[in-house]
């Protein structure tokens, strides 16, 4: 017996969602990786702020690994030359140990990273304890003698100082280091 399309096909339906063939669509749902993602956001641009920096979010969907830069002022207000970039790692099962905080970047971006010319800091966000952690990439790559390009694997393990809280300080520190950097780079073209 041979059956026409019209005799298979379902009834459509439309109550509350989008029409389909027999199937009520759901809205967009927010899950729980995008609420943390966004407290580590929110936490890091708190201190950013305090100090009297500019936050500037790097928007869209494609991941290049960065999630901000970060436009520093003196203690006047004044605009200052240069930025720094920030990478944010949320998570709620943060790995710490007696003193590190341990965790897998992709070989990728630290290829990314290291050879990017102004600072980038990648921040662990700890969001059960509201607490986030960061590290100099690029200072840590370089100390260890690790060059990302000769790396046969996709992914590396980090270790931080569990010292290394995000605050107030913590954000003079990344101002502080990109001026120096800066200063180098000023006295080697004058």
């Amino acid at each position: 017996m041979a059956t026409t399309k019209k005799a298979t096909k379902k009834k459509a339906t439309k109550k509350g969602g989008k029409k389909t063939k027999g199937k009520l669509q759901k809205p967009k749902r927010r899950i729980r990786r995008h609420v943390i993602a966004s407290l580590s956001l929110n936490h890091v641009s708190r201190y950013v702020l305090r100090v009297g920096d500019v936050v500037n979010l790097i928007n869209g969907n494609d991941d290049y690994g960065y999630d901000m830069f970060v436009q520093t002022h003196d203690p006047k207000g004044y605009l200052q030359p240069g930025t720094y970039w920030i990478q944010l790692k949320a998570t709620d099962s943060i790995k710490i140990n007696a003193k590190e905080v341990v965790f897998k970047l992709e070989v990728s971006d630290l290829i990314t990273w290291r050879y990017h010319g102004d600072f980038v800091f990648v921040i662990v966000y700890d969001a059960k304890k509201d607490v986030a952690y960061w590290l100099d990439i690029q200072g840590y790559l370089k100390s260890k003698a690790i060059d990302p390009k000769g790396l046969a694997q996709a992914k590396l393990t980090v270790r931080m100082d569990v010292a290394s809280v995000v605050d107030n300080k913590a954000t003079r520190t990344w101002r502080r280091m990109k001026n120096v950097r800066l200063r180098q780079v000023a006295k080697a073209f004058p």
